[in-house]
């Protein structure tokens, strides 16, 4: 009986992290679609923590990896993120829960960096071929009134 609930427990965690997949795929093509892109960006003029990611992620698809780390240094913790999230397990809850702050800080630090230093992707890639990836600019809901 016990491992009926432990395979219960997991497809749903399967079928959760797929829903949460699903709304994120329909989330980036409307804001893709739309316009808009980076919701933060749009509504502060400030690029996200996350801001890279999507390119990041194109790039590494395509086999380059050194722009794609150019883009986002974080890219592949998406994945490892998106899992531990997802996972209930009582005996790893203060490793997932650790895990994931360190995450989370990890990515508030390299926002951080790029605000401070936003030619920081001419230090692994060519300056001419990978724009600034992190900045601050007119929020695009303004652009919308001129």
């Amino acid at each position: 009986m016990g491992s009926r609930k432990q395979g219960e427990h997991n497809g749903g965690g399967l079928k959760e992290m797929a829903a949460i997949a699903a709304i994120v795929i329909v989330a980036a093509l409307v804001l893709y679609a739309t316009g808009i892109g980076c919701p933060i960006k749009f509504l502060t003029g400030v690029s996200c923590p996350g801001c890279g990611l999507t390119r990041a992620w194109f790039e590494a698809l395509q086999g380059n990896l050194l722009r794609a780390v150019a883009y986002h240094p974080l890219f592949w913790t998406v994945p490892v993120i998106i899992v531990l999230a997802c996972t209930r397990s009582e005996r790893y809850h203060r490793v997932i829960v650790a895990a994931l702050f360190l995450a989370i800080v990890a990515f508030i630090v390299l926002w951080a960096w790029r605000l401070a230093m936003p030619a920081d992707t001419a230090l692994l890639v060519d300056a001419g071929t990978v724009d600034d990836v992190v900045n601050v600019s007119r929020p695009g809901w303004l652009q919308l009134f001129s």
